[in-house]
């Protein structure tokens, strides 16, 4: 169990779960030991992908806990449960409310008892409630609670994790580029002890390079930090990649190299059974085949995307909205790319995101110059550049400009 950990902390997930698998098995089923390892199988379980094995590791801590009345074991069993439902697809309408609801009620029980890895969990997952709503403040409120308790247990695996959501809140947030470059660039200068947050945060920084015009870094981040992915065994999150893989080469770079890497993340993930990111993938998927004219690819990905995504997925549900409309558009249906844009748009406005925000007008304005509506066109084009050039987006800002210009 203690190398297990070890493994864990630097992020090899294949070896942690290999390990604790191990450590659970010399344990009889009676054995208090054994009951408090079976969350962390859990955990680094769900990190690899093997869902079922997670989700059989969590039904017999909560067993334990229900005959043995251990209320911390029963508490950090539910919030695990959580995190599994999220990854493989059974959150289901009204994750997000459930999972608030569970972590309000196990957070203050885990704080009296000084659980404080516990308690770390619990906030850590409050914060991907409010990241996956775009609302970036709440999100770093609860990484600052998820960090404190984490230093106090001495889990420096948690504290680089909400490094991590940090990182995510700049990238995704109204942080201008060049400052969130230089807070992604700073949490990487400083060492990270975990090297899938490592990666992880370079895949953010890709992003935002490309964002700043710098497509050569950008790609040599994201290449780099899949690599070391893929070295660590990261099954899902290595996949999971092609999403910033997919945002960087969106930036006027090579669309055909996306979709086939793109394409392949996909796969392994619906071979997995996970859809917390797939439903993502799909959608910047059915972009790529549309942006290179494909549009029956392009509607099937967008369907893929759909049937993918949790009621509560804010990013996601717009996402597919997003992909979809100026196919329908070009398929001579324009009312209902119309209404799809605009259901995009009332979405990302709920959030604190600009880039959406930005992304969904733009498609809006093709939507409407598709429909002979120029004059909207234009200013809503407008508005869209407007977003980008205040997140500091400058390829996609200068994209706009052109775009709009050209609207008759």
């Amino acid at each position: 169990s203690s190398a297990g950990r070890r493994a864990a902390a630097r992020g090899d997930m294949h070896a942690a779960a290999n390990l604790l698998r191990r450590a659970v098995a010399v344990l009889e089923p009676d054995n208090g030991m054994r009951w408090a390892l079976l969350p962390e199988l859990a955990e680094t379980l769900t990190g690899v992908g093997d869902f079922p094995a997670a989700r059989a590791a969590l039904d017999e801590a909560r067993a334990a806990a229900e005959r043995s009345g251990n209320a911390r074991l029963g508490a950090s069993s539910r919030v695990l449960e959580m995190f599994v439902r999220l990854y493989s697809g059974e959150q289901q309408a009204g994750w997000s409310e459930q999972t608030l609801a569970v972590c309000d009620e196990v957070i203050p029980l885990l704080e009296r008892d000084n659980a404080h890895n516990e308690a770390a969990m619990a906030w850590r997952l409050v914060v991907l409630v409010h990241g996956i709503a775009g609302r970036f403040r709440q999100a770093s409120e609860g990484v600052a609670r998820s960090i404190a308790h984490a230093r106090r247990a001495g889990n420096d695996r948690l504290v680089a994790r909400n490094g991590l959501m940090l990182a995510i809140n700049a990238l995704q947030g109204p942080m201008p580029v060049p400052q969130a470059i230089a807070e992604c660039e700073q949490l990487l200068a400083a060492g990270v002890s975990d090297r899938q947050v490592e990666c992880n945060v370079m895949c953010a920084l890709a992003q935002l390079k490309a964002m700043n015009g710098e497509l050569d870094a950008a790609r040599a981040l994201y290449r780099r930090g899949r690599a070391m992915l893929r070295d660590l065994g990261q099954g899902v999150y290595a996949a999971s990649t092609g999403i910033d893989l997919a945002r960087v080469e969106l930036h006027e770079g090579d669309l055909e190299l996306a979709r086939r890497e793109v394409q392949a993340d996909c796969d392994f993930l619906a071979g997995k059974g996970e859809t917390y990111f797939l439903s993502t993938m799909a959608a910047l998927l059915a972009r790529l085949a549309r942006e290179q004219g494909d549009d029956a690819q392009a509607l099937a990905f967008s369907k893929t995307a759909e049937a993918a995504t949790a009621e509560d997925d804010t990013e996601s549900q717009a996402l597919w909205r997003m992909a979809r409309a100026p196919i329908l558009a070009r398929a001579g249906d324009p009312a209902q790319a119309e209404a799809l844009a605009r259901e995009a748009l009332t979405l990302v406005r709920q959030t604190e995101s600009p880039m959406l925000q930005a992304d969904a007008l733009a498609e809006l304005a093709e939507v409407l110059q598709l429909a002979s509506r120029g004059d909207q066109a234009r200013a809503t084009m407008a508005e869209a550049q407007a977003l980008y050039e205040a997140k500091g987006n400058r390829v996609a800002a200068r994209r706009a400009a052109a775009r709009g210009q050209a609207f008759a």
